[in-house]
This record gives C-alpha cells, sequence and structure tokens, in this order.
C-alpha cells in the first residue's frame, strides 16, 4: 500500500521535528558537560536519521567538544593539585575518564597524582579502618534518604582520604545523579598535610 501525499508530509515533517529535537537536546546536554547522554542522543540520530544533515553536525560537534572538554578537566586536575584540593583534583580525572576512559595520558596523570598523594599521606591501618567506616556510614545515610547526611559523611571521608576508591565512585554516582554538585566539591579540601605537589603532566 502506498502512501499518500498528505502522509509523506506528515512523516517527512514529524522526522524532522525529532531529528531538531535530538539536536536541541544535545546541545543542552552538552551545555551541562554531559558527555554520557550526549554521546546516547549522538547514537540515536546516527540510528535513526544516518542521511540526515543534522546527524552529521552533531556527531561532528561531539568529536570536537569530546577532545576540549577531556584537555579542560586535565588542566583543572592539575591546576587543583597546585591549589591543594585533591578532592577536586581526583574528581576533575574521574570526569576526564568519563570522556576517555582508555587515554594513555590520563591514566599516566591520574596515576601519578594518587601515587604522590598515598605516599606522602602514609595512613596507617586504622586511619585505612576509620575511612572505610565513615563510607559505609555515608553509603547507609544514602539507602536510608538521609541525603544531606551521606553527602556530609561522604565529604568528610574525601577530606581525609581524597583518593579512597569506593568513596569517589559514590561522590561519581550522587554526582551524575545530580544530587551532589560539582561546585561543592571545588570549595573543598583535603585535610592531610605534607603532600609536596608535583606536576603530574611532567612526570
Amino acid at each position: 500500500m502506498q502512501m499518500g501525499h498528505t502522509q509523506i508530509t506528515f512523516f517527512n515533517y514529524s522526522r524532522n521535528l525529532e531529528i531538531d529535537q535530538i539536536h536541541d537536546a544535545y546541545h543542552a546536554r552538552m551545555a551541562e558537560k554531559n558527555i554520557k547522554e550526549a554521546r546516547e542522543l549522538v547514537l540515536r540520530a546516527k540510528t535513526l536519521y544516518p542521511e540526515s544533515p543534522v546527524t552529521a553536525h552533531i556527531i561532528g560537534d561531539l568529536a570536537s567538544l569530546e577532545k576540549k572538554q577531556f584537555d579542560e578537566w586535565l588542566d583543572q586536575a592539575n591546576i587543583a593539585i597546585s591549589q591543594g584540593n585533591y578532592v577536586w583534583a581526583d574528581t576533575c580525572f574521574m570526569k576526564a575518564r568519563q570522556v576517555f576512559p582508555d587515554n594513555s595520558d590520563l591514566k599516566r596523570q591520574w596515576s601519578n597524582f594518587q601515587s604522590a598523594y598515598l605516599s606522602k599521606s602514609r595512613f596507617q591501618a586504622f586511619d585505612t579502618l576509620y575511612q572505610d567506616q565513615l563510607y559505609k556510614v555515608a553509603a547507609l545515610h544514602y539507602v536510608k534518604e538521609e541525603t544531606h547526611q551521606s553527602i556530609e559523611g561522604l565529604k568528610e571521608l574525601l577530606r581525609k582520604n581524597a583518593v579512597h576508591e569506593e568513596g569517589n565512585l559514590f561522590m561519581e554516582f550522587l554526582l551524575d545523579k545530580k544530587i551532589m554538585s560539582e561546585e561543592e566539591l571545588k570549595n573543598e579540601k583535603s585535610l592531610q598535610v605534607g603532600f609536596v605537589h608535583q606536576t603530574t603532566s611532567n612526570q
């Protein structure tokens, strides 16, 4: 059964409307630096509208902005290290990993930072036990829907150990869910003393 002229016109209108909506949503996600959802929108456009010039545009735009955003996160990480804001530094490395998880330069810089931090911090066994307890309490508050207490407990943990693996994964989860804001972390400073900064990009 062939489609009539009116049906074809409506079909084309619907397609154009949807690809325009994808385009607008894509730029909104990129403005939020939400690479994950932006990539999902690009994939949707590639799947449904592979021949559309809008699809070609956002594919090229995504590649360019990914590189720019990745470089910005690495720059922010090293600035944060030089300022002694190790919680935010580790967050920036984590954000860069969301863009290019397999980038060798990122892996090297992040590993250098964490190794230097842990070396200078010299955590004892009781420190590790206490930090793990802080993490469990923060997670329990979240499960009980006590969001404020959960965030404050997590902050206390990251002040004591800015590179606590489970704590940072939990923080990443809260950031993705928009339960915690990046601005909160930018103002957090590690309580550890004696960490001598070495520019990770030059090691």
